[in-house]
């Protein structure tokens, strides 16, 4: 009887405490949610959005945390995870500092892994993703160091530093990538790079410290290329000729080189990264074509050599310190385009011309130059000449600014309005502040227009007898030269 008694005894502890876990567990899921509810109070009725009501699962295995489809923690002991149908999102560090697991198979519907969802997980070699997936987080597989297989193929959106020290993965798939962020494959050990013909935007230092960059860097020949980007050009000298169909050149790519004089752009380029050729001391000339819409931050600072530099007609912004230090004479800014505070930060000696449109924005820090006591120095400032349209237009904000700032403004104008050249004879036709336009001719048979070895200049020939029009568009003016050509 009294051993029947102990057994009873013993069951009853036994149910006790499995009572207790449960409950102890069921305390934890409540408390995640609540913590899942703040976050979704704070973010809005878009991240509900974001998981379609069809794929929300109520019940989960208990090793699962799961609100509203979204898997806010594992907290299982399995080494070689499956994540069961349902859920949608990965949630913020659902699986981060999991030393256990080796490998985690996600299943299809799974749209989006949230920052580091699997953050110094050093255990994790292999992660099955589902073909829905779209987005990877910041640092989603930071310091993930064992990690050896991941197929990214249909993944659009790669964060900031998201493979960051994954010294083992060695290759990538990124034929869907759209947005490569700042350092995502910093530190790892990537060795190639496989696609890449979607990419639209690419951040800073993504392939630093990887052994393609650095293979490249120790013992590599002309330029390093993989798809639309352009890595580096750090082994390039004189005159760099950049291939068709590269878009984007990455940050750095050939900061400080200081063999190269010319760079000649292709008309697929899209955009030159963050400190592209800051340092390039010997580089002379910068011809940009129109189909560059973005430069980054000191994209060409302390150029000394620059002589010339043509803007492209279509670009969004001049960055902050982007021509910084440059002695270039003169320089077009481009109508609509903004520009950033200190984007000519010491740039240019006396006597620089420069041509603005008259609606420019932040013109009163976008040249700032220093003297030795960190002040604007007017030795410098009162040497520069301004050029541009409307001069008399009480709209203009150039002129209100500069007369502010006793700033010396002219009105833009072309060097010649009416010229006579006798057959065979040339003129140069520039502007005042030898701007750049958009040039066009009315009778080739009259007079030929070229381009001159200063790219904003045009040089006439007189071919026969006649008379021609010369006309030069810029910020929405035409500005004429009446050519005749006599015997």
């Amino acid at each position: 009887m009294e051993k029947v008694s102990i057994f009873i005894l013993l069951l009853l502890v036994t149910c006790l405490q499995s009572c207790a876990k449960k409950e102890n567990k069921e305390l934890q899921r409540k408390e995640v949610a609540v913590e899942l509810q703040k976050t979704l109070v704070g973010v809005g009725e878009g991240l509900q959005q974001e998981i379609p009501h069809s794929e929300i699962k109520v019940d989960f295995p208990e090793d699962f945390v799961v609100v509203s489809g979204r898997l806010v923690r594992y907290q299982g002991t399995e080494k070689d995870v499956i994540v069961p149908e349902g859920i949608c999102v990965i949630g913020k560090e659902a699986f981060a500092e999991n030393r256990e697991i080796t490998s985690v198979h996600l299943p299809e519907g799974v749209t989006w892994i949230q920052q580091y969802a699997f953050y110094h997980c050093s255990n994790l070699k292999e992660v099955v993703i589902p073909e829905t997936l779209e987005a990877i987080g910041t640092e989603a597989f930071g310091r993930c160091t064992g990690l050896e297989h991941i197929d990214l193929h249909a993944v659009k959106y790669l964060r900031q530093y998201v493979f960051n020290g994954c010294k083992n993965l060695r290759v990538a798939d990124l034929s869907s990538l759209e947005e490569l962020e700042e350092g995502a494959f910093r530190a790892a050990g990537i060795e190639e790079i496989i696609g890449l013909e979607s990419i639209k935007k690419v951040g800073k230092e993504v392939f630093e410290d990887t052994p393609l960059y650095n293979k490249y860097l120790e013992k590599g020949e002309g330029l390093l290329i993989r798809g639309p980007l352009l890595i580096s050009g750090q082994h390039t000298e004189g005159v760099v000729e950049i291939p068709e169909g590269i878009k984007i050149i990455l940050d750095k790519a050939f900061y400080e080189n200081h063999q190269i004089v010319r760079v000649v752009f292709p008309d697929t380029m899209l955009e030159i990264g963050y400190e592209a050729f800051l340092g390039c001391d010997r580089l002379d000339e910068v011809n940009m074509p129109d189909s560059i819409v973005r430069l980054g931050y000191a994209a060409f600072a302390y150029c000394d050599g620059l002589q010339q530099i043509r803007l492209s007609q279509n670009l969004s912004e001049i960055p902050a310190n982007c021509f910084g230090g440059c002695e270039t004479t003169r320089i077009t800014v481009p109508q609509h385009c903004s520009v950033a505070d200190r984007a000519l930060i010491n740039f240019g000696t006396k006597g620089c011309r420069l041509t603005l449109p008259p609606d420019i924005k932040n013109i009163g820090n976008i040249f700032l130059n220093l003297d030795d006591d960190g002040n604007e120095d007017p030795d410098i400032i009162g040497g520069y000449c301004f050029y541009t349209t409307d001069i008399l237009s009480e709209k203009n904000s150039l002129v209100r600014i500069a007369k502010e700032r006793g700033w010396k403004l002219e009105a833009l104008q072309l060097e010649a309005d009416e010229l006579t050249l006798h057959v065979g004879d040339t003129y140069v036709l520039r502007f005042n502040s030898g701007a750049d336009a958009v040039w066009e001719l009315d009778n080739d048979r009259v007079l030929s227009l070229e381009e001159e070895e200063i790219f904003c200049d045009r040089k006439l020939t007189a071919l026969k007898v006649g008379t021609a029009v010369v006309t030069a568009k810029i910020y929405g003016k035409e500005y004429t030269c009446v050519v005749n050509v006599v015997e």
